[in-house]
């Protein structure tokens, strides 16, 4: 099936050569301009804190990396969950929740571009709450489904194998190594959305839209926003397309995600269900939203309001972690100390 679809994409990329260069520029461009400004020091930290997340004790892991991937989006939650099960901090089971609880998109992107988009704060903060609550059901349905076998307690004072940690270059490394799987997958699918367009120019706005948010989350949002829906229709079919993330999202998701055993089918799954989940919500909540918040009148590509402070939250978490693993470190060093004062006397 994937050998059709690049044969398919590859003749029409020699039909239409210069709109497929056109779609790569404007993907690349939005990768530049969007996401590798953000995304990128955010994986860099969240993998020089990965060894202080393995070695937690009184709180549980799942808690950390959840509030991490909620606040980074795609595909650093993947990545950080790549990362633990490599240091063996993850059980297979807790793996398939966490695969299905933070496969969501940064709140950046919704507080402040897609309300931008929108003219509309109200929109934004409906689609956030929609769809973390939805990741939410969705890991929960997991959870209830999951016939696996639960893993055994752990023995006390057992812990993961020791893992040596990252250096401030070779997190950087990784990060960049990984950056450019995220900016070929929002290429690759923005090209493929810009060719079925053309390819099928008598299909009409609303299915031109939806083949680019299955292709292509961000570009596919905009063109729902863009066929001049009712407010409320637009916010479900927005919802819908930001939480399943398209193809483009789940591929840069299973770029980290395969190598600890998360199948396409079911994280394919897993996002459709949080799509469901999502729309319900929205439907539900966009009315009293609406109604609560006001209208908030900015220009198109202007920040939305309250979208401004919000990154602070992740950089606060991230201090945090920073002092956590310091003062882990220190505990490590002064307890070896010890024991090699001990043994010298």
């Amino acid at each position: 099936m994937a050998a059709v679809f690049a044969g398919f994409l590859l003749a029409l990329m020699l039909r239409y050569p210069m709109q497929s260069v056109q779609a790569a520029a404007d993907g690349l461009r939005t990768f530049a301009q969007g996401v590798l400004p953000a995304l990128f020091p955010y994986m860099a930290l969240c993998q020089l804190l990965s060894p202080a997340l393995a070695r937690m004790r009184r709180v549980p892991r799942a808690l950390p990396v959840t509030v991490l991937a909620f606040l980074g989006g795609s595909p650093g939650g993947a990545r950080l969950i790549a990362l633990l099960c490599a240091q063996g901090a993850l059980s297979p089971r807790q793996t398939r929740m966490l695969a299905a609880l933070t496969g969501t998109c940064s709140p950046m992107f919704l507080l402040g571009t897609v309300s931008a988009w929108a003219c509309s704060h109200a929109l934004g903060v409906c689609l956030l709450l929609s769809h973390w609550m939805g990741a939410a059901l969705c890991a929960l349905c997991v959870r209830a489904f999951d016939r696996s076998e639960m893993p055994q307690s752990a023995a006390p004072g057992s812990s993961p194998p020791p893992e040596t940690p990252p250096s401030l270059a070779s997190a950087v490394q990784g990060s960049a190594q990984a950056m450019l799987t995220v900016g070929g997958c929002i290429a690759l699918m923005t090209v493929a959305a810009r060719l079925c367009a053309c390819a099928f120019p008598a299909l009409g706005g609303g299915a031109q839209a939806a083949l680019h948010a299955a292709l292509e989350m961000a570009g596919g949002a905009h063109a729902i926003l863009s066929l001049g829906l009712p407010p409320r229709t637009a916010a479900v079919c927005v919802c819908a397309a930001v939480s399943f993330g398209g193809v483009s999202v789940l591929l840069q998701n299973l770029s980290f995600l395969r190598t600890v055993g998360i199948s396409v089918p079911y994280l394919a799954l897993c996002r459709a269900l949080h799509a469901l989940f999502a729309a319900a919500l929205c439907r539900l909540l966009y009315p009293p939203l609406s109604r609560a918040l006001p209208a908030a009148a900015f220009p198109l590509g202007a920040p939305a309001a309250g979208a401004a402070g919000f990154p602070a939250l992740p950089a606060l978490w991230i201090l945090l972690g920073l002092a956590a693993l310091g003062l882990d470190r220190r505990r490590a060093r002064v307890r070896r100390a010890r024991r090699a004062t001990s043994l010298r006397t």
